[in-house]
């Protein structure tokens, strides 16, 4: 950076400390402020919860760990909500071997109810 553009930079922040902005601008950075503590706040709400379920995430990834190759190719395909049927027609198998992957799935997982994997998953 030359001289040139250090004087500059001081010259602009010289005059926006002794310069009243307007009404408009004024407002603008009202706004502008507001929008920030906004993000912040959402932002450290999105932590709160990441720290919240990082137990449940950590159990999740445990129990994942014992599922077989194929059951982590069929898990994304149930937790769309897809059926046995389209598992197998995806997969290039049966349906009743996808029906076996899906019941071994939800033995592994502790899941009752299919509609238990219609959720947002780091495997999908």
């Amino acid at each position: 950076m030359s001289e040139k553009d250090n004087f500059d930079s001081a010259d602009v922040r010289i005059a926006q400390k002794n310069s009243k902005p307007d009404a408009d601008t004024e407002s603008r950075l009202a706004i502008h402020e507001a929008a920030i503590q906004e993000l912040f706040k959402r932002v450290e709400a999105a932590a709160r919860a990441a720290d919240s379920l990082e137990p449940g995430r950590k159990k999740m990834e445990k129990h994942m760990s014992t599922l077989t190759r194929t059951e982590k190719r069929v898990y994304p395909l149930l937790a769309r909500g897809k059926t046995d049927k389209e598992i197998a027609a995806d997969l290039g198998i049966t349906p009743r071997t996808a029906s076996m992957h899906v019941a071994n799935i939800k033995t592994k997982l502790g899941i009752d109810d299919r509609a238990d994997f219609i959720l947002p998953s780091p495997f999908l």
